[in-house]
């Protein structure tokens, strides 16, 4: 199992090959999130995280948005998302899942509400870590 930073040449082409399929609701939202890549934190897609790939993940907040198609509604498919959630907030990342229909009306306001959670949770893990006077 590998650490949050590091990924291997592998995870690297399987996050590839799913940017190259990803789902119509991931590729409209990443066309909106990635606008805000050059002001606010930072947000990628297709994210190797530690044994993981996530839709998307901002590192500055450690939160992640997972976009939950029809793949994700069968009962093996739900115990190893609960799985998956409880491994990443064993490490401090939370995981907000979302279903595909979120890519639809109200696109905007989503993505500024996803943006406004990494940027508030970015401060907050900032002044966590800042060294005490």
């Amino acid at each position: 199992m590998h650490g949050e930073r590091f990924q291997t040449k592998f995870e690297t082409e399987i996050a590839r090959e799913l940017r190259q399929r990803e789902i119509d609701a991931e590729r409209k939202l990443w066309f909106h999130l990635r606008q805000g890549n050059k002001t606010g934190p930072k947000i990628r897609r297709q994210h190797p995280l530690y044994s993981f790939i996530v839709d998307f993940y901002c590192h500055a907040a450690r939160l992640v948005l997972e976009i939950d198609g029809t793949s994700h509604e069968n009962e093996e498919r739900v115990a190893k998302d609960v799985a998956r959630d409880a491994y990443l907030a064993v490490h401090g990342i939370e995981v907000i899942r979302m279903k595909p229909a979120v890519a639809d009306d109200g696109i905007v306001e989503f993505v500024a509400w996803f943006r406004d959670q990494c940027h508030e949770r970015s401060i907050m893990i900032a002044e966590h870590l800042k060294p005490e006077s």
